[in-house]
């Protein structure tokens, strides 16, 4: 495993964010027996979702949140699972403004993992208080659930009853 031996100072960080300027991040590339059969536009969106998860492994949540960015202005990357990635580091920060935010802007019910990001965007959205919001986050996670997913099923469908049950500032 690679260590992190210091932190980066501000230079380094400054340089490190124009490392990518002036690169396509949509390489337009025909599907290659070295990346899977994939077009080069999926294969790079793919990668940074993958380095992504390695820096979190890594327990380099800085350089995650970054992968998981680009990762969310890609075309080719399934917008659910970046922005979990993305919303989850604000969540774990405590920003639940910025989390819920996040995945409104960014859930595609078409793609796979919606489900979760519904329930993420749940979640921060009680922690603010909004319970009305929390629970219709709640409501558009079990429409797209997969069948199959029957103890995520019954885990939003216990979580939903609970909210339903407390006190929001629209019950008297």
């Amino acid at each position: 495993m690679v260590e992190n031996a210091r932190a980066l100072n501000d230079e380094e960080v400054a340089a490190s964010t124009r490392a990518l300027d002036g690169v396509d991040l949509t390489p337009d590339s025909p599907p290659n027996a070295l990346r899977e059969n994939l077009p080069g536009n999926d294969w790079f969106g793919r990668s940074l979702l993958r380095s992504a998860t390695l820096w979190l492994e890594l327990n380099r949540e800085s350089d995650a949140e970054r992968e998981f960015f680009l990762a969310f202005g890609h075309p080719s990357v399934n917008h659910n699972v970046a922005a979990i990635g993305l919303a989850s580091r604000m969540f774990e920060r405590q920003n639940y403004s910025s989390a819920a935010a996040t995945l409104e802007s960014a859930i595609r019910d078409d793609q796979d993992g919606a489900w979760a990001a519904h329930r993420l965007r749940a979640n921060s959205l009680a922690r603010l208080g909004d319970l009305p919001g929390a629970i219709v986050e709640l409501e558009a996670a079990l429409r797209v659930l997969p069948a199959n997913l029957t103890r995520e099923r019954d885990a939003i469908e216990r979580q939903l009853a609970t909210f339903r049950a407390l006190p929001s500032p629209s019950k008297p």
